[in-house]
């Protein structure tokens, strides 16, 4: 199996930790926040 993990840049970053935030204040889910410091990215493997 092979994995590779994708990373934002800083704004792309910023603005979907902002859609996580409102996901959270709306009660929507908190499964960004389960995770301490966790960071968007896309995780592809095979």
């Amino acid at each position: 199996m092979y994995g590779m993990i994708a990373l934002f840049d800083e704004q792309t970053e910023k603005r979907i930790q902002g859609v996580w935030e409102g996901l959270k204040q709306e009660g929507i889910t908190s499964y960004a926040y389960d995770v301490s410091n966790r960071e968007p990215h896309l995780t592809l493997a095979s």
